[in-house]
């Protein structure tokens, strides 16, 4: 069960975190200069949609819409900037050195910094964060039972005990609570048997 994701602290986060991205790109006043220096274009306005940006460029009465996580764009893209420094300008060679963990040089890269310090001085992001990320926990925490319950419920009985727990790296408490359950609901599906057992106090102390 060590493949359980771990929650990143939300003090630790920093600007290459999809979640403080995606906070701090959620003003456009952070979102604007970067969207200048990747596309090369000066944006005359941006208007934040509620899962969309849509960027009214200054040359034509035309508008760039994309979704929030399209704005991952220049960390997709950093691998093949990073091998060809000579051509990229002076601001984005600051701003990835930046969320390369170095501290912020320019204008924008120390913008983002303090926008980020903001972010986890914010209470409700931090709420918004925690509860996040143990949802994703969970959802995990179950898909993982999940496995363990299919493999109990189709080989127990087959192979001894010791088999069981070293195969599914599992303690004997799971084993216990997994039969406990599929003794009590044998009608039940694995998903709704694994959710069963994670709610056991007999869990509590794993």
């Amino acid at each position: 069960m060590d493949n359980i994701i771990k929650k990143k602290p939300f003090d630790d986060l920093t600007i290459t975190d999809n979640y403080m991205f995606q906070t701090v790109m959620r003003d456009p006043q952070n979102v604007k200069p970067l969207l200048e220096m990747i596309f090369g274009k000066k944006i005359k306005k941006i208007t934040v949609i509620e899962r969309e940006k849509t960027i009214e460029t200054g040359y034509e009465s035309r508008g760039i819409r994309m979704d929030d996580y399209a704005m991952k764009i220049v960390l997709n893209a950093k691998g093949s900037i990073d091998k060809e420094k000579h051509e990229v300008n002076d601001d984005i060679k600051e701003m990835l050195s930046y969320m390369d963990g170095k501290a912020p040089k320019s204008e924008y890269s120390k913008m983002l910094d303090e926008a980020v310090k903001k972010v986890k001085q914010n209470h409700e992001r931090r709420t918004e964060y925690m509860s996040i990320n143990t949802f994703a926990m969970d959802e995990q925490l179950v898909g993982e039972y999940k496995k363990i319950v299919k493999s109990i419920r189709k080989n127990d009985g087959i192979y001894p005990d010791n088999d069981i727990l070293t195969i599914l790296d599992i303690n004997p408490t799971v084993l216990f609570c997994v039969r406990k359950a599929l003794s009590k609901h044998s009608d039940w599906d694995d998903e709704d048997i694994a959710e069963e057992v994670l709610a056991m106090p007999e869990m509590d102390d794993l």
